[in-house]
Order: C-alpha cells, then sequence, then structure tokens
C-alpha cells in the first residue's frame, strides 16, 4: 500500500527530521512512540498543507495530487509563467462565452470572443484566433457596430498573413477595404491597402500590388499623411523597377527623396537614396549613382549611423566597382563594415563585394579571409536574396571556385523559379554559364543562356544583360566560333563603354574572324 506521503515533500522532509533525531534513542519503545507521533504529524502537516492549496485555488501541473515530482518543483519560466496565466485566462473566457450565450447577450459574447482571440494570437496561433474573430462577425452586424466590425475583419486579414495563409490574408483584406469605403473609413482603409500590397508582394503580383499602392498614395495625400505618403512612393518605385517601367520607378523614388526632405525625416532621406542608387545600377547608370551619393553619403553619415545611413556607402561602393575603381569602393566598403553593429544577410553581401573589390586590387591573401567570413554569415541565412545570392557566386568566380559558384547557382535557380522571380532566375542562369565557362563547359553554357537571353526584354536591367552576353561571347570563343563570339561581346564592350569603365578599351580588340581558318569558325571544339 503507498503511504499517503508519497509525492508530498513538506510533510515527508518533516518526518525525516524527525526521525533522524531519534535515531539516537537507544530505547525501542521511546523509539517507536516517538515514531508515530512523528508519522501523526507528519499526517497532519501534509493534510494541513493540502487543504491550504484547495484553498487558494493551486492544482498540481500534471493532474494529480499524488504525480507531483522534484521536476515540478522547480522555478518556472518567465515564458511558462506566461502560457500558464495565458491558459487560466481562456479557461475563464470559454466559461465567459458560455454564459453569454446562455444569457443570450450578444455584446458580451462578441467581446470574450474577440479577447480569446488574442489570448491565441498572442501564443502565435494565429489561424485559430482568426477563426474566432470570424465567429465575432454575425454578432458585431446582429449589433450595428460597423466600427468594430471593420477592426475585426481588419484583424483576421493580418492574422492569416502572419499565419502564411496568404489566400484567407487577400480575400479578408479585400473585404476590409470594401467596408471601409462603405463606412467612409480612410484610416482603416489605408491600413488595408497597405496590408493587400503586402500580400500581393509575397505572391510576386506587382501590377496588383502597384495598384494598391497607388490607391494608398492618394488617400495619404488626402489625409495630409507624410508618412505613409513617404513609404508609399518608395514601394511604387521598387516595385514599378519589378515590372521594368524604370521611368516610373525613378520618378516615385525621387518624390520620395523630396518628400523625405520636406519632413526632414533623416532616416527616410537615408532609404530613398539607397533606392535610388540600387535602381540607377539596375539601370546600368553608375556614373549617376556617384553623381547622386558622393556629395550626400557624408551628410547622410552625419544624421546616425543607421542601417539605411550606413548602407549608402554600399551603394556607392558598387557604383564604383561597377566603372572599375576598386580602390575607391574598398575604402567605402571597409567603411561600412566598421558601422556594422549587427551579424546580417547585408554583412554577407558586403564581404562579397570586398572580395571582388581585393582581386582586383591583386590582395588574394585578404580576399580569402573575405570569403570565409562572407559564407560564415551566408549560412546563417535559410532564404537568401538573390541580391546577396549573386554576389557571393561572383566572388567564388573570381577567386577561382567554378564548382561551388555551379552548386550555388543551380540552388538558386530552383528557388527563384519556385517564387516565379525572372530577375532571380536570370541572375541565377548567368551564374550558372560563367561556371560551366570557367569548367571549360562551354556546350553547356550555351545551353542555359538562351533562357537568360529570353528574360532580359522584360527585366531591362542593362547590367545583367552585359554579363550574360559576356558568357555568350566566351562560350562561342572557347568553341571556336569566333563570329558569334565577336558579337556578343560587342554587346557588353558597348555597356562598358557607356558606363565609363576604365577597362573598357580591353574589350574594343574584338576577335579577328578573318584570321581564324574557314573550318576552324565553322566546327566547335571539345568540351571538357
Amino acid at each position: 500500500m503507498q503511504s499517503p506521503l508519497a509525492g508530498q515533500p513538506e510533510p515527508a522532509l518533516a518526518l525525516l527530521a524527525l526521525v533522524c533525531v531519534c535515531s539516537g534513542c537507544k530505547d525501542a519503545a521511546s523509539w517507536l512512540i516517538t515514531a508515530l507521533v512523528a508519522t501523526s504529524l507528519g499526517v497532519f502537516m501534509w493534510r494541513t498543507s493540502r487543504r491550504r492549496r484547495r484553498r487558494s485555488g493551486e492544482h498540481s501541473p500534471l493532474g494529480s495530487e499524488n504525480s507531483v515530482s522534484f521536476q515540478s518543483l522547480s522555478v518556472p519560466t518567465p515564458k511558462q509563467v506566461r502560457h500558464l496565466e495565458r491558459s487560466d485566462r481562456q479557461q475563464q473566457l470559454q466559461a465567459e462565452i458560455e454564459a453569454a450565450r446562455a444569457s443570450k447577450s450578444v455584446r458580451r459574447q462578441a467581446s470574450a470572443l474577440a479577447e480569446l482571440a488574442e489570448t491565441y494570437a498572442d501564443g502565435r496561433d494565429r489561424q485559430y484566433a482568426s477563426e474566432l474573430l470570424e465567429q465575432c462577425l454575425p454578432l458585431l452586424q446582429e449589433l450595428g457596430d460597423t466600427e468594430q466590425e471593420g477592426l475585426v475583419l481588419y484583424r483576421i486579414a493580418y492574422n492569416y498573413f502572419v499565419a502564411r495563409n496568404y489566400e484567407q490574408s487577400l480575400a479578408m483584406y479585400l473585404r476590409v477595404v470594401a467596408h471601409a469605403q462603405r463606412q467612409g473609413d480612410i484610416s482603416l482603409q489605408g491600413r488595408a491597402l497597405d496590408g493587400l500590397a503586402d500580400v500581393y508582394v509575397l505572391q510576386s503580383k506587382w501590377e496588383l500590388a502597384i495598384a494598391a499602392a497607388q490607391q494608398r498614395l492618394v488617400l495619404a495625400e488626402q489625409r495630409g499623411e507624410p508618412k505613409a505618403r513617404f513609404m508609399s512612393l518608395l514601394h511604387l518605385g521598387e516595385w514599378s523597377l519589378q515590372v521594368h517601367n524604370e521611368s516610373a520607378a525613378i520618378d516615385y523614388l525621387m518624390r520620395a527623396l523630396h518628400s523625405s526632405q520636406e519632413t526632414g525625416n533623416t532616416r527616410d532621406e537615408s532609404r530613398s537614396l539607397c533606392r535610388l542608387g540600387k535602381a540607377y545600377l539596375q539601370l546600368g547608370q553608375p556614373a549617376r549613382v556617384v553623381e547622386l551619393l558622393s556629395k550626400r553619403v557624408e551628410r547622410a553619415l552625419s544624421w546616425s549611423e543607421t542601417f539605411d545611413s550606413s548602407r549608402v556607402l554600399t551603394v556607392l561602393g558598387d557604383a564604383y566597382l561597377e566603372v572599375g575603381d576598386p580602390r575607391r569602393a574598398m575604402k567605402l566598403y571597409e567603411r561600412h563594415r566598421g558601422l556594422l553593429r549587427h551579424e546580417n544577410e547585408d554583412k554577407s553581401y558586403l564581404l562579397s563585394c570586398m572580395v571582388v573589390a581585393c582581386l582586383l586590387l591583386s590582395e588574394r591573401e585578404q580576399a580569402l579571409t573575405f570569403l570565409r567570413e562572407s559564407v560564415e554569415v551566408f549560412s546563417r541565412f535559410p532564404s537568401p536574396r538573390a541580391e546577396t545570392v549573386d554576389a557571393l557566386v561572383r566572388a567564388y568566380l573570381e577567386l577561382g571556385e567554378p564548382r561551388r559558384a555551379l552548386e550555388l547557382s543551380q540552388s538558386a535557380l530552383e528557388v527563384a523559379r519556385k517564387k516565379g522571380d525572372a530577375r532571380a532566375e536570370a541572375m541565377a542562369l548567368c551564374g550558372i554559364a560563367r561556371a560551366h565557362v570557367q569548367l571549360d563547359e562551354s556546350r553547356l553554357a550555351l545551353d542555359r543562356l538562351p533562357r537568360a537571353l529570353e528574360l532580359m526584354p522584360r527585366l531591362h536591367d542593362r547590367r545583367l544583360n552585359s554579363l550574360v552576353h559576356e558568357q555568350l561571347g566566351l562560350a562561342h570563343e572557347k568553341l571556336g566560333e569566333m563570329a558569334q563570339a565577336a558579337t556578343a561581346l560587342e554587346v557588353r564592350m558597348e555597356y562598358l563603354q557607356s558606363i565609363g569603365h576604365v577597362s573598357a578599351d580591353l574589350f574594343s580588340s574584338q576577335p579577328d574572324v578573318e584570321a581564324v581558318p574557314a573550318a576552324a569558325a565553322g566546327e566547335p571544339k571539345a568540351t571538357g
């Protein structure tokens, strides 16, 4: 038979102490009497403790009085405390909902459901939180509380978004927009349009995201909301590049820059400068980036050492690297590196660019050091941006590591196609082709490049287009197809000359087609 003291630490310890005291008694009768007294005292203490816990509402974590373990006596963590508090509150609210239903109190029921949903949202069960809030909607409609109905609809949409249930989130955001329009609630409509655009972006539906942002911009200007106006302009600039409307992109980003200057928001000014610089780089205008940022970089850094302010340094460094001035680029990269306070994906991108700059400066050992650090940082991010991947691929290629570049580019290609990201796909294909060219697998490179060329008219990325044509030319050249090589390399040469690259003259000497025997020009060489 199990003792009633089993698992009860307080009485058990008391009993043990008394028995230990009595262990010095030589008289057996005295020992027995003392032991019985100690046992009775222990049982009394246990029962008293049990009654005290019952009165205070305390329950065993394991659901049984006799199942307490030493582990259960440990001090709970703050997270465990919050969980227990949340669980207790959920039980109370469930009881409140049942009581409200029994009393037919609609408002009381809706209020309890909404609060219960928030407890599940706090516990990161956003899906169930949304389902609970949906039960509120007919109750609020019955009450005629349109204001709360709109807020609940918005909360449902947001919870579905956080839960990555984008289809349901999209449907709910559309309902919020329609509801807000009917009620004339411009504030709620603006918030819903922001959420709607976020969903479209994640689905790569850029045209729809732009349409939502344009509506948001109109509302922001109507209500005089400078922050919302700036963010709308910034997003419109970024997303216009995705649909290859370069003129619109530059216009929106310039308006965003002027908007930030009008409000004196230096952080926003830094953000718009960075976006503008990246846009001009994509359009193959690095000289314009130098013109735009070189005079503003010190001013941007004087505002604060914020993430966006220091990022201006890397954008300007990329421009100098693009025009063939690695020394200036390296100085800017090193300065940005010194300002970084946390490990982030931008650090991997920055270090990869530093690898390329070092190699152009004939500093191979330093380049290898930067590469190791870049790879280490890169490995901590499961879903890196296409630009970060491309920078690391470029570093591998410049260091003569085509196999690693090939593996990374192939993985990036799969991700890009799953996302439907045409630009990321073209970048990955170019990386694959470059790796094959270095491996003397020119035929394999030529197998990949037609798809990349097919994507070029949609992207309007002059730099990427020139790189694709460069690999096309090099592959044909290695195969002895000199006429095709000359045609392809001419595109690369024209690009370098247009941006004022210091090494543009290296590409001006085209392969001498006439000096090549006719048979050699037409027959491919064996691939390696």
